[in-house]
This record gives structure tokens, C-alpha cells and sequence, in this order.
């Protein structure tokens, strides 16, 4: 029993330095967090509403001390380039107040825009804190398209389309450049109604066959937006076109005989009367499909078929010899691809 006993002291000692021990450290921690300074900032966000293109919005928020101790402002870090912010005094006393300056440049942005500044102090429970300013910013140049998405090009066509550019002020916009980020891709202004400026854009030269993504870099003299640039986005088909311009099969199961769903026809398109391109032979990258090249009322035409050989993943590339005069349109490439269950025979 006394064994026993004094076993129980033991324990009921250990138990109490340890209880101890956590109310000094809990105490020690809480002055450490008390007795620090203390960020405090009333206004994170200034909102500007509708402002005009070009302006510099300019706000000054301020940055509270609700500390003890000094507390210091060790980095400012605007998310983007376009923003700037400066701080009276990066050291703010207990009690006192200090403010930071944050501007942003709106020339080049236009609609609803938020920029933030993060502020980075020595607060051990707030290190980080972020403010920003936000603005519906209103366009002093009027785009119509702003994008010239022209879908497919027939190479022997070309085209020519129209942009039509327009000052949203009273004042007359004027084009100072035309850079042409593509050299098969041209562009002229002239003036059109209502003090607005139109502009051609067409194609020169040979096009490359298949899509093309480029640019025009329009310089204006507008002080709120002096460069425009309008994306361009086509795809160029040549004389001779394959509908579809891919085969997926999907998950077949693999049989005998003439199943549809192991068969595709993919047509040849003559884009032009005129001309008389047309397919000579087909070849086929592996021995698992069948590629028969015909004609009927419509025109050319080749039938796929997987035949008994396929299993598992297949994917491979049909490839259509024309006799093309064109280098680039000798070789039409239709990809395939399908899943095969050859457990099913």
C-alpha cells in the first residue's frame, strides 16, 4: 500500500510541475503577443467607380500602430508593374499612424481592373497584409472587332476584312504605325464616317497552310491608348480538302464482316471547279485499317475499316497523295485513333 501511495505522489507531483510549466509558457507567450506591435489598417480597399483610360488614380491608405512596441514596415510589393507605392515612415510608433501612397497608371487598361499591394511589417500575428484599388476603367479608343477571328481561308481566295477604330472622346483620333506581325498578313487606314478610322486588313502572298494566330500593333496618337493591338486567328485550307479532318472510332468491339462501327468515310473536298486536283493513292501507317480510295456522284472518297488485325489502342495517320501543283497540298494527313476489345471475337 505505502508502494502503491507513494507511486500516486509521484504522479500527482508530475503532473503538477507539468501544469506548471504550460501557465508560465502560456503566460510568456501571451506577453510576447501582447507586448508587440500591431497592424491595424481601417481602409483596404478604395474604389474609384468609372474613371477615364489614361488616368493615374491615387490613393493614400493608412497604416496604425495598436502595439506596444514599433512597428515597422519592412517591404512594400505591388503585384504589377503599373502600380507604385511609397510610405512617409516605414517605423510607426505605439499609438501613431503613418500612410502609404499607392498610385496606378491606367494607360493600356480598360474594364473593371483591382490592383493590390501587399505590406510586409514585423507584426508577429499579421506579417502580411494587402490593400488595393479597383476602377471600372472606360476605353478612349473604340475597337469593332477586337478580335478578327476569320474561321477557314481558301490559300487561292485570300481575304480582306474591315476594323473600324474610333475615338471615344470628341477629339480625332489619328494612326501613327501599322505593324503587321505576319508577312502574309497586310493592312491600310483611310478615314471612314463619323471621325472614325477603317481599317483594312487582308492577306498577300501565299498563305501557310493550317492555323495562324498573329497580330496587328496599331500606334495612334491617343495620350490614354497609343498602341492598339488587334489579334488575327484563321485556318488556311488548300484545293483539296478531307472531311473530317479526323477519324476517332471510339471503343469498338472487334468482329468480322462490314460493321458500321468499324467503318469511316472520309470525304475529299474540291474546293474550287475550277481546278482538277484531285487524290491519286492513299497510304495507310499500320496493317490494322483498311483504306480504300473510290468515287461516286459527290466525288472522291476513301472508307476506313479495322480490320481482324487491330487490338487494344490504336491510333495511326492516313495520308492522301494529290497531284497537287502546290508542295505543300501533295500530302493530305488524316489522323486516326480508336480502342479495340479483342476480347470480344
Amino acid at each position: 500500500m505505502r508502494i502503491q501511495y507513494l507511486k500516486t505522489l509521484w504522479f500527482s507531483l508530475i503532473s503538477l510541475l507539468l501544469l506548471l510549466q504550460n501557465v508560465s509558457f502560456a503566460e510568456s507567450k501571451d506577453k510576447v503577443i501582447t507586448d508587440a506591435p500591431r497592424i491595424f489598417i481601417p481602409e483596404k480597399i478604395k474604389d474609384f467607380g468609372d474613371v477615364a483610360q489614361g488616368s493615374i488614380l491615387e490613393h493614400e491608405f493608412e497604416i496604425q500602430n495598436k502595439g506596444t512596441k514599433d512597428l515597422i514596415i519592412r517591404s512594400l510589393n505591388p503585384a504589377c508593374g503599373c502600380t507604385a507605392a511609397v510610405i512617409n515612415d516605414p517605423v510607426v510608433k505605439p499609438g501613431s499612424k503613418s500612410q502609404i501612397r499607392l498610385s496606378f497608371n491606367t494607360v493600356g487598361f480598360r474594364g473593371s481592373k483591382e490592383k493590390i499591394l501587399r505590406i510586409y511589417s514585423n507584426d508577429p500575428l499579421d506579417s502580411s497584409e494587402v490593400v488595393s484599388v479597383k476602377a471600372n476603367i472606360l476605353q478612349d479608343v473604340e475597337i469593332d472587332p477586337e478580335v478578327l477571328e476569320l474561321g477557314e481561308i481558301v490559300r487561292s481566295k485570300g481575304f480582306k476584312n474591315s476594323v473600324t477604330i474610333k475615338s471615344s472622346s470628341s477629339s480625332a483620333l489619328k494612326i501613327e504605325e501599322i505593324i503587321s506581325k505576319s508577312s502574309f498578313i497586310g493592312a491600310s487606314a483611310q478615314q471612314g464616317q463619323n471621325g472614325a478610322i477603317l481599317l483594312s486588313v487582308f492577306s498577300k502572298d501565299q498563305l501557310p497552310l493550317g492555323s495562324v494566330r498573329t497580330r496587328l500593333v496599331v500606334r495612334t496618337d491617343s495620350k490614354a491608348t497609343p498602341i492598339l493591338t488587334i489579334p488575327i486567328s484563321f485556318y488556311v485550307v488548300g484545293d483539296l480538302t478531307a472531311s473530317p479532318k479526323s477519324v476517332n472510332f471510339g471503343f469498338v468491339k472487334s468482329a468480322s464482316g462490314d460493321d458500321s462501327s468499324l467503318s469511316r468515310v472520309i470525304r475529299i473536298n474540291r474546293i474550287s471547279e475550277a481546278q482538277n486536283t484531285q487524290v491519286d493513292y492513299v497510304e495507310k501507317s499500320n496493317r490494322e485499317i483498311d483504306a480504300d480510295l473510290s468515287e461516286d456522284a459527290s466525288g472522291q472518297y476513301v472508307k476506313l475499316h479495322i480490320n481482324s488485325l487491330a487490338k487494344g489502342v490504336m491510333r495511326g495517320v492516313v495520308r492522301l497523295y494529290t497531284d497537287s501543283e502546290q508542295e505543300d497540298e501533295k500530302v493530305l494527313e488524316v489522323p486516326y485513333f480508336a480502342v479495340v476489345d479483342s476480347d470480344a471475337r
